[in-house]
């Protein structure tokens, strides 16, 4: 199962320094059990940390929301 969110975050990018983004992400998470904002957030982390090739301590997610 996939969700779209709009996200505003900030990416360490290691020697290309910090970068701000903002827009859509689709993140395929499949749900799990738990607070689904926590949820939500830590899927979210992943997909970004994956798609930039960094770890998930270099994603700083500054807002967020979830399209319908």
């Amino acid at each position: 199962m996939t969700f779209k969110v709009y996200a505003h975050f900030v990416a360490d990018l290691g020697t290309r320094g910090c970068s701000e983004f903002r827009g859509i992400v689709e993140v395929g998470s499949e749900p799990l059990l738990g607070n689904v904002a926590d949820r939500d957030d830590e899927a979210l982390v992943r997909e970004l940390a994956r798609d930039f090739n960094v770890g998930t301590e270099q994603i700083h997610v500054l807002r967020w929301s979830r399209l319908h």
